[in-house]
């Protein structure tokens, strides 16, 4: 049950995002609506708030349907046809809505040429960028705090030093991405260089808080791991609650940044005004063989995208749809995993534990103890590794144990707890009846 709250708790809010990210996109702003650009007077004209309207009702019915879709899930009580279950629901999330936004974007764009309001591609404007003042980016200082905290529970707990040095390392990523990875592209919109300064400091200023923001929560993350370890259940809801306010924090600046897109460039779009809808097909994409960057600003909001004309980014959209086309196959994928071969074997010098093509060899002669325990040891955390209903495997830690390396079945007691001369603590479980218990009284008499 616990397994199947935290699926939908993690994606159920999926299409309530989706609902209100979709009808954002119908208010104008730097006088783009669905991705098309048109001029100030089609804002009150009657056939674009038309196909508008018909747009925010299909978006509300699909998203509302994909929502109520997910209280079936809960009935579903196995692991591998829960997650094929979600997976599946997931990859029609994320598209279903999607289509009738192009739609949307294809007939405003039909609209925008029977109406006279595309811009002749020959046109040219020049707008004096003097004016515009240098970049002035977040000190590296700032980012200096969450970086250190991220790293320091390596030094009082070595066991979990991967996911330590994992999340530093993305910590210290973060500054690079807020610094490198963003486009500086003016948010040009008409003649109005005051207008163009304020929209780029706006989206710099709020680009820098999103990678603020997520390397302070990846120090949260860390300091959770490290001081509440050995209580499971704080840790999920600390873990939680973090992830929960740094998801509503970026999104509370998306949306702050669209909003203030759309008050300042209200009277927009009267004159002459950029255009540049033909290098957005359907809306959702970029394609423009003249731009010779990969990573480009969105037009509204603070994101960024990929150019699809550069041969890495067909490559980056390959690989994103191959994996959207997997996500159905998720439960299979768990269920070969969960369900390979676990076992035990002894031999003159060595136990041999067996996990489908992999296994762990531990030396009779290193061994100093073994017990044999009917059920798993208290508050174990995992550190890396695969932890499910079927299969524990990886590096653990356990109260009163410390750091224990895992290979067993949580289903199949008991289980062989071993510890070897130099201080190392193996578990080990098998699915063949009775193979636990034999070995155990073999080694038993092998250390007497």
């Amino acid at each position: 049950m616990t397994f199947r709250l935290i699926l939908w708790f993690s994606l159920a809010w999926l299409p309530i995002l989706m609902f209100f990210y979709l009808r954002n996109e119908t208010k104008f702003k730097k006088n783009i609506v669905v991705e098309v650009t048109l001029p100030y007077e089609a804002r009150t004209d009657r056939d674009v708030k038309f196909i508008l309207q018909r747009f925010k009702r299909t978006n509300l019915w699909i998203n509302l349907f994909m929502f109520l879709v997910t209280i079936p899930f809960f009935f579903i009580k196995n692991t591998s046809l829960t997650l094929t279950a979600w997976m599946t629901w997931l990859l029609f999330a994320l598209i279903v809505p999607v289509i009738p936004y192009v739609r949307t974007n294809v007939a405003l764009k039909r609209l925008k040429v029977e109406r006279g309001w595309k811009r002749d591609d020959n046109e040219r404007r020049y707008v004096d960028l003097s004016a515009f003042p240098s970049p002035k980016w977040t000190s590296p200082w700032v980012f200096i705090p969450a970086i250190i905290l991220t790293f320091s529970p390596i030094l009082w707990d070595l066991g979990l030093w991967p996911l330590y040095l994992t999340l530093g390392l993305s910590t210290v990523l973060f500054y690079f991405s807020y610094r490198y990875l963003y486009r500086d592209k003016s948010e040009m919109v008409d003649r109005n260089i005051t207008l163009t300064r304020v929209l780029t400091q706006v989206r710099r200023h709020n680009w820098g808080t999103v990678w603020l923001v997520s390397a302070y929560s990846f120090a949260a993350l860390s300091l959770i791991f490290a001081l509440v370890k050995y209580r499971p259940l704080v840790q999920i809801i600390t873990i939680s609650i973090v992830t929960l306010v740094v998801i509503v924090l970026i999104l509370r600046v998306e949306f702050k940044v669209r909003g203030v897109q759309e008050k300042i460039t209200a009277e927009s779009g009267k004159d002459w005004y950029v255009d540049d809808d033909d290098y957005w097909p359907g809306g959702i994409v970029y394609y423009n063989p003249n731009d010779n960057r990969l990573l480009i600003n969105t037009r509204v909001g603070i994101n960024s995208t990929i150019n699809l004309a550069k041969r890495s980014g067909k490559m980056i959209a390959v690989l994103i749809a191959l994996i959207l086309l997997l996500m159905p196959l998720t439960g299979l994928f768990v269920n070969l995993w969960e369900k390979q071969p676990l076992s035990l074997e002894l031999t003159e010098n060595t136990l041999i534990a067996h996990r489908g093509s992999k296994k762990e060899i531990l030396n009779l002669s290193e061994i100093s103890e073994i017990q044999l325990l009917d059920e798993l040891p208290e508050h174990m955390t995992r550190n890396w590794g695969t932890a499910s209903d079927q299969l524990m495997s990886g590096r653990y830690t356990a109260s009163g144990l410390g750091s224990i390396q895992l290979s067993l079945d949580p289903k199949a007691a008991p289980f062989l707890l071993i510890e070897l001369n130099d201080g190392s603590r193996y578990l080990f479980g098998s699915r063949q009846p009775g193979e636990a218990e034999a070995i155990f009284h073999n080694l038993n008499k092998h250390i007497k």
